[in-house]
């Protein structure tokens, strides 16, 4: 591993030199043996973990019951949350990338597709 080069500090006659020199390379050497052994650590690794199963098909049902306006009420999650044992910011998380990734409100049966802000048709 390359060791950066600390600043010298601006050099000085008489009696203290050496000793400046010798906190130098004490501070370098510290940091060069922090340096390696950050780079040699076995840091575990966060691992993004799955919603059990079962979790997730209690969500799903939920979303295609309520398909028309799928945001559950803070009640309606923490009855979730105390029926899969999951927390209620996960709840909220996943019912955020479940209607990104799923949900396409203007497919619905018996709606009409939003006009567009601007009044006319898009550009």
């Amino acid at each position: 591993a390359k060791v950066p080069e600390l600043p010298s500090a601006p050099s000085r006659d008489g009696p203290g030199n050496e000793d400046d020199a010798e906190i130098q390379a004490v501070l370098k050497r510290k940091f060069v043996e922090a340096m390696e052994k950050l780079q040699t650590s076995n840091m575990p690794k966060r691992r993004r973990g799955n919603l059990p199963k079962e979790a997730t098909s209690v969500f799903k049902k939920w979303f295609d019951d309520h398909s028309s306006h799928p945001y559950p009420t803070d009640e309606e999650k923490q009855e979730l949350a105390r029926i899969t044992g999951t927390g209620q910011q996960q709840i909220t998380n996943w019912f955020i990338n479940h209607r990104k990734r799923v949900w396409k409100p203007s497919q619905m049966k018996g709606s009409r597709p939003m006009p567009h802000p601007g009044g006319g048709p898009s550009a």
